[in-house]
């Protein structure tokens, strides 16, 4: 049994594994692997290792944030701050809200 922090990581470490069952019989000769990316206890992209020379469970739970990032961006209200050149202080400073993704 692996040692986990709590019961959210046991859970996320099964969810793992679950999702790699869905390389069953077609990765050999690597192992069939599942990844979860979780975020301040939430999950933000999941994925497996599909065959043998397709991309491995990691780049594809990380393409899958890349995706949610993308329809974030088309849906949220994004601000960054601008600084000056020659700012030496924060009155040369501003936040600049309606960033387009």
């Amino acid at each position: 049994m692996m040692n986990v922090t709590g019961t959210s990581d046991y859970h996320h470490m099964q969810r793992a594994l679950q999702l790699a069952e869905g390389g069953r019989g077609r990765t050999s000769p690597n192992p069939m692997t599942g990844c979860v990316v979780v975020n301040y206890g939430r999950v933000i992209g999941e994925g497996f290792h599909e065959r043998h020379g397709a991309r491995h469970a990691e780049a594809a739970a990380l393409d899958a944030c890349r995706e949610m990032m993308e329809y974030l961006k088309s849906r949220a209200t994004f601000w960054k701050k601008e600084t000056l050149a020659d700012a030496t202080d924060t009155a040369k400073q501003r936040w600049v809200d309606n960033i387009s993704g």
